[in-house]
């Protein structure tokens, strides 16, 4: 396709312009329709980063674009899933090049091929429940979409590159184009995330949808559009949270609907079936992580309730795609707008619920998720300040909340899950750097814990993953409390644990993480044991504990 641009830029140069899809993988970055994007993403960020604009389009497009166009709606007219060759769609996508034109009067017709690609993109019902719950009928059905998706979305993202990013000035869009734009947005954007949608999400179709979700954002006017999807697609889909009101955003003095008003706001969800909408948490993650910081609060009332569907929704699933849409908004609020509308208490108050969430298949990812977000609210309501200020005693006492209920709750009810330690002693770094000497509070508690873990002497799969972080933990904990006097009372109990694992790292084979984790325990030993005392005391056990000994130390 050829554009004409206000000033001379040559294609050697825009391949040299950094661009998020350089870092890609090999295999994406072969892709014709990858390549095309860095081509032409280069081409609009260096016009807008000089300020100056693209000339209008053409009235007429090319010749051979036209014919490529027909070639893709004669293609499109009989696909299916069932009986079609995907391989023909990605012939047409590498045929559709920048040297094609791209006309005022073949725009509309560029946008019916992507409703046409969108309709043929509509999630089956078989990737909706597990594999092990499916008909085999149903296994074909959600293996054929898994097949013929990608090649749908690497089609779709040659045509939206066709329509170049619009003047700045330009005229305020229709309601149709509008409507049309936000269709695409909400198909395309459902599969920009496989990590939480396997069943439906092939795994090289996120990097690909997110591109054809930031170009239909590029090629409308965003702001409008953004407003559109949140004030008209999203509302017959989500209500109102019971607890805020929906024309301000701010917390009501009483829930609507009284005790009952939760209940009754879970049992509209279910009838308006927003939890059978494969990828809809994607939608409203990409929707909201398009705005820009100054937007945010004009736009406010209506950013809520997707949000807070999915956030204090019952389902754990369900809580963890809240957990990341919260993620992406928190880095455009104020600390202020969450304190005058007084959602902050009532994000805190949804994570809390998030964290007591324990007895499911997504608990590990959720606790980690919901503590990392957590965390990032806490710092975001209570910065760090003087230790002196009454503000200061607000955040320590967050803090220890938070590190109870993310750990010490989990822990006595149900320790011993390996995936959960792991998730665990993932994050609990995190909150001990940010409570400091602090964590003496709570060392009667952690310190017997992980020594327990590092101790342990069952192996089952991921035990020497969690032997690791809890020594790096432990390590850290340990430090704090020696730098306070309070380390030596703890000798015999991380001694004994060392001791332990040492042993049963014996029995297993030499690779570089047996060395990775001896090195993890000395480092622990170390910590608590200056004068190599305990070390000492486990080398004359037996030679097989010398290695633990401090270089520079000499068994007696």
């Amino acid at each position: 396709m050829s554009i004409q641009y206000s000033h001379p830029f040559s294609v050697q140069q825009a391949y040299v312009v950094p661009t998020r899809s350089t870092s890609l993988p090999l295999t994406l970055l072969r892709s014709p329709a990858v390549l095309l994007t860095t081509h032409r993403k280069a081409l609009d960020d260096a016009n807008r980063a000089e300020g100056l604009e693209q000339a209008p389009l053409p009235e007429t497009s090319s010749e051979a674009l036209l014919e490529r166009l027909s070639e893709v709606e004669d293609a499109l007219e009989g696909y299916n899933l069932v009986s079609s060759d995907s391989s023909q769609l990605a012939y047409l996508s590498r045929n559709i090049t920048e040297e094609h034109t791209l006309g005022a009067d073949a725009v509309p017709r560029v946008e019916r091929l992507l409703a046409s690609i969108s309709h043929l993109l509509a999630i089956p019902a078989a990737c909706r429940l597990e594999k092990e719950d499916l008909e085999p009928s149903m296994i074909l059905e959600r293996e054929r979409f898994l097949h013929h998706s990608p090649a749908l979305l690497t089609l779709a993202l040659s045509l939206v590159l066709l329509i170049p990013l619009p003047p700045t000035s330009t005229r305020k869009p229709t309601l149709e184009t509008l409507e049309s734009r936000s269709k695409l947005v909400l198909c395309f954007a459902r599969f920009t995330d496989d990590e939480l949608s396997p069943s439906f999400c092939a795994t090289t179709a996120p990097n690909v949808a997110i591109q054809i979700t930031e170009r239909l954002f590029g090629i409308s006017n965003r702001h409008a559009l953004i407003s559109h999807i949140l004030s008209k697609s999203f509302p017959p889909l989500f209500k109102p949270h019971p607890k805020l009101n929906p024309a301000t955003g701010r917390v009501l003095s009483k829930p609507k609907g009284g005790d009952r008003g939760l209940m009754d706001w879970y049992e509209e969800g279910e009838d308006l079936g927003w939890r059978d909408e494969m990828g809809m948490a994607n939608v409203v993650r990409v929707v909201i992580g398009a705005l820009k910081l100054e937007e945010v609060e004009d736009i406010w009332p209506m950013i809520l309730p997707p949000l807070l569907a999915f956030l204090d929704d019952y389902q754990p699933l369900n809580k963890l795609h809240g957990t990341s849409i919260l993620c992406t908004l928190l880095p455009l609020v104020s600390a202020s707008l969450l304190r005058r509308t007084g959602v902050g208490k009532v994000f805190t108050q949804s994570l809390s619920a998030s964290l007591s969430a324990l007895s499911s298949p997504h608990t590990p990812p959720l606790l980690l998720q919901s503590t990392r977000v957590s965390l990032n609210l806490l710092n975001l309501l209570h910065p760090p300040l003087p230790a002196t200020s009454a503000s200061s005693l607000a955040r320590f006492n967050a803090l220890c909340t938070l590190l109870t209920n993310s750990t010490i709750t989990p822990w006595s009810f149900h320790s011993g899950q390996i995936p959960l330690e792991i998730s665990i002693v993932t994050f609990l770094p995190l909150l001990i750097n940010e409570l400091g000497t602090g964590t003496i509070r709570y060392l009667q508690i952690l310190v017997p814990h992980l020594s327990g873990l590092v101790g342990d002497t069952s192996v089952g799969e991921g035990t020497w993953e969690l032997v690791g972080k809890a020594c790096e933990v432990l390590e850290l904990v340990l430090r704090i409390a020696k730098s306070v006097g309070r380390g030596g009372r703890w000798k015999g109990v991380v001694g004994a644990a060392v001791g332990k694992c040492w042993a049963r790292l014996g029995e297993m084979e030499q690779s570089e993480e047996r060395k990775n984790l001896e090195r993890c325990l000395r480092t622990v030993l170390e910590a608590i044991d200056d004068g190599g005392e305990v070390g000492k005391r486990l080398a004359k056990v037996g030679k097989a504990f010398e290695g633990l000994v401090s270089v520079g130390l000499e068994v007696q």
